[in-house]
């Protein structure tokens, strides 16, 4: 195999029963494929390309019903590696959980901006952070391995801490991850969202301090090695220097992705300029053509704060492999 690569960043749906401030990914005009057609989109994937690890971004994937169920039972069947991220909606959650654990689903991850009770909150985040808490507790009781994923903004910088020991204390072995809402210097947001909709949420520079801050509370909360995904002290200094120099960028580190309807993508974040104009059964065709315009188009990329786990060489293999959930994951 001449080009590999073994983590796949995958939409299995654009659509969502959220309506969260810091994202605006909902995209209803891309619709999923049948299971018949991601199971063969995996397959070429995994004989092109090696990959063995599907990181599922976005949106709700339990809006795919049975479909989804099917999916995870592949990949288990296939002895591939995954992980899920959900907002844990009511009443899906509540009718497909115990299918999924059936089929051997063994992570969960879901979006927790806030608790409810320790900080104010508007509905659309309790709704969320309600529903998520309560299905973390629910996988983490049945078994599986579990995350919570904060998104950083100006307007929870200073509860993060709290989040993350209330997740620590009241769900046995939650992990936690923390994503800063980023500004990319070519004036575009993560999670797709129009710049007129995000800049409120962003942290300014003159609040690095109380980042700073955040984050030397947050040693004292996760001791435990691999307990944080997220390299701290990684994360702080390009945190700094992402601000200072909008210069990230992790020449195709990030990996390829693939979009629900196939369309293949830069990254999971990021659509690209010439990929986007190929889907997943061109690889079949040729894949080393395929590859090298992924790469080209990686290399060209504007760079984003998600690049800060690769933007320092010396730190790539710690960062990527810092975890005991992801060198299971990936199995590295």
């Amino acid at each position: 195999m001449e080009h590999e690569l073994y983590s796949i960043a995958i939409y299995l749906n654009r659509d969502c029963v959220r309506n969260c401030p810091q994202c605006g990914i909902s995209d209803r005009s891309r619709r999923p494929m049948s299971f018949e057609q991601f199971r063969d989109a995996f397959e070429i994937l995994h004989e092109a390309y090696g990959t063995t690890f599907f990181l599922v971004l976005g949106v709700e994937p339990l809006l795919l019903k049975d479909d989804f169920v099917k999916i995870v039972k592949y990949w288990n069947d296939r002895k591939l590696f995954y992980a899920i991220y959900s907002t844990s909606p009511e009443p899906l959650f509540s009718k497909y959980r115990t299918k999924l654990l059936d089929v051997g689903l063994n992570n969960w991850s879901c979006g927790i901006d806030g608790i409810p009770g320790l900080m104010p909150l508007d509905q659309i985040v309790r709704d969320k952070t309600t529903d998520g808490l309560r299905g973390l507790k629910w996988m983490a009781d049945h078994g599986a391995e579990t995350f919570e994923v904060t998104t950083v903004t100006n307007e929870n910088l200073d509860y993060v801490p709290d989040i993350v020991e209330w997740c620590q204390e009241n769900i046995p072995g939650c992990g936690s991850c923390i994503n800063p809402v980023e500004w990319r210097h070519n004036e575009t947001f993560d999670f797709f969202s129009k710049k007129e909709d995000m800049m409120d949420l962003v942290i300014p520079d003159k609040q690095l301090l109380d980042v700073e801050q955040m984050i030397r509370r947050m040693f004292e909360l996760t001791r435990r090695p691999g307990y944080l995904i997220q390299n701290n002290d990684k994360f702080l200094r390009n945190y700094t220097r992402y601000f200072n120099t909008l210069d990230l960028r992790c020449n195709g580190g990030v990996g390829m992705g693939m979009d629900c309807d196939g369309t293949l993508r830069r990254c999971g974040y990021n659509r690209g300029r010439e990929i986007s104009k190929y889907t997943v059964w061109d690889i079949a065709k040729d894949p080393d053509k395929i590859y090298d315009i992924w790469l080209a188009d990686a290399k060209s990329c504007e760079g984003c704060y998600w690049s800060w786990i690769y933007s320092l060489e010396e730190d790539h293999e710690a960062a990527v492999l810092g975890s005991e959930y992801y060198t299971k994951r990936w199995g590295k």
